[in-house]
């Protein structure tokens, strides 16, 4: 299949196991190969290894760049602002400039909207056919909000699922919702993705108050192996809990805030 245009929004490390990837060259090498069946690319200039990035995307007739942070790519982002549950900015392109308003809330989702933006900016899409449905789009499981009426209570759904998702993440959600309590509640897979198993706990402590460690996709590895494992990776001093069971772990966090790791049914989880 040819696309007629391939984004391409970061470079980082992530299913590398004995059943994946043997390394990160190889998972890199893979993920490249997205603009050898594209004849227009669109690049993140925030991604790492930008200069191997676009190497291999001038391949295609076409580059097109995009950023949340430099105002050198073709399409771009300003004057940012949270408010609670939505993003909005302010988008620079080759033919338009004009206010955007996210429906979720993430300032990572800045780079998601602007990526969509440059891809339509290639199809020839006008603006008001890009602003309108970005305003209303909500994908279940994405930075899915839901709060009690007060507010004191706020569950944030995310599929954030490796080291950089995490590193997005967390500092977004400190920005967004100060003063807040988190609870995060996450696991790793099975069969697969094995660092994750440390890199996960290690990086959650960072941000999070207390750590809950739960089943999330097993497949045929021991939920309590995993989280074992998960809590023998726990920076010392990291409050935190094993409750295998999913639905308890979630009853087990509602407090100040909560953060529940993974994808809110859009598929069945694998049993082990």
């Amino acid at each position: 299949m040819t696309w007629t245009s391939r984004a391409s929004s970061t470079s980082d490390a992530d299913h590398i196991s004995p059943v994946e990837h043997p390394d990160f060259e190889d998972y890199f090498q893979s993920k490249l190969k997205i603009f050898d069946m594209a004849k227009v690319a669109v690049v993140n200039l925030d991604t790492d290894l930008l200069d191997r990035v676009m190497e291999r995307a001038r391949r295609c007739e076409r580059v097109v760049t995009f950023s949340a942070t430099r105002h050198d790519a073709d399409v771009w982002a300003s004057h940012v602002e949270l408010l609670y549950g939505l993003v909005q900015f302010t988008a620079h392109t080759p033919t338009w400039t004009g206010h955007v308003v996210l429906a979720m809330p993430g300032l990572f989702n800045v780079d998601n909207a602007l990526a969509a933006i440059a891809i339509a900016e290639v199809l020839g899409v006008e603006q008001e056919d890009i602003v309108m449905p970005l305003c209303q789009a909500r994908v279940p499981g994405r930075m899915e909000l839901l709060a009690t009426p007060d507010r004191k209570v706020t569950a944030l759904v995310d599929y954030a699922h490796n080291k950089l998702s995490y590193q997005r993440f967390f500092p977004s959600v400190k920005e967004e919702f100060p003063g807040f309590r988190i609870v995060a509640v996450f696991g790793a897979p099975g069969g697969k993705a094995h660092e994750r198993r440390v890199e996960l706990p290690q990086e959650a402590a960072r941000w999070a108050d207390y750590l809950i460690y739960t089943e999330e996709d097993p497949a045929n590895d021991s939920v309590e192996d995993i989280c074992q494992q998960m809590a023998d990776a726990t920076p010392a001093g990291t409050p935190y809990e094993v409750i295998v069971d999913r639905e308890q772990a979630i009853r087990r966090a509602c407090g100040d805030w909560l953060w529940l790791q993974g994808e809110r049914n859009p598929v069945p989880s694998c049993q082990g």
